[in-house]
């Protein structure tokens, strides 16, 4: 049978255009793609914190330091004093480091009142002799050592006037009670220790600080 010829015409322009320009299909174009999930964009991680319990959520715990580090402080603060180094005490001590008497409760920035006591005194004798052995000294953390610490400072009384010593003797939970006894005869210009020393070590960063330095020890005048 013929076709018209328009009707022909009409034809091939059909099947050219449905088979000509149609972009055949991948297997990819077959399947269901899963809706898009919402994600909260990431937030920076919690400060490191010494302690937390269950109800905190998620927290950082920092590393505790082994007692090693607060001997070598303890090692180095007395070597320090030994040595009449005021630049070596004050890298060793917090900005607001006080020394407190536990008799007269006389309370005085730790490195003022050793500058005064280097002034007066010969704390280079200590340089020749031992006053202090290491397996005497006591370490204690702050949840073992809180009631030798409020028995050894006792109650808080004011400052001198003027003097920047800061009042805040509260434990902290990564602080370390050092007791040193303290064995040191005595020499021509008198007394240059108590009969022991107890130190309040506070972290900064990877290592303790000298936060406070209870002694009974007086200045002569």
């Amino acid at each position: 049978m013929t076709l018209p010829k328009g009707v022909a015409i009409a034809l091939v322009l059909q099947v050219a255009a449905c088979s000509g320009t149609q972009k055949p299909l991948s297997p990819e174009d077959g399947r269901r793609h899963p809706d898009g999930i919402a994600v909260d964009p990431l937030e920076h991680p919690p400060d490191a914190v010494e302690e937390a319990s269950a109800a905190d959520g998620v927290v950082a715990l920092r590393t505790p330091l082994g007692p090693e580090a607060a001997k070598e402080t303890t090692r180095s603060f007395l070597l320090a004093v030994s040595r009449e180094d005021l630049e070596g005490l004050r890298k060793l001590m917090t900005t607001d480091a006080t020394s407190i008497n536990p008799s007269t409760r006389a309370r005085e920035s730790s490195f003022y009142f050793f500058s005064r006591r280097f002034g007066r005194l010969d704390y280079f004798f200590l340089s020749n002799v031992s006053f202090w052995q290491e397996e005497r000294v006591e370490l204690y953390r702050a949840n073992e050592g809180d009631t030798l610490w409020s028995d050894t400072v006792g109650p808080t009384a004011s400052p001198a006037s003027g003097s920047p010593a800061s009042m805040n003797d509260a434990l902290e939970p990564s602080d370390v009670i050092v007791r040193v006894p303290l064995s040191l005869p005595r020499t021509p210009a008198g007394q240059l220790l108590g009969e022991e020393v107890t130190l309040l070590l506070r972290r900064s960063g990877g290592r303790y600080v000298v936060h406070r330095v209870v002694e009974d020890f007086t200045l002569p005048p």
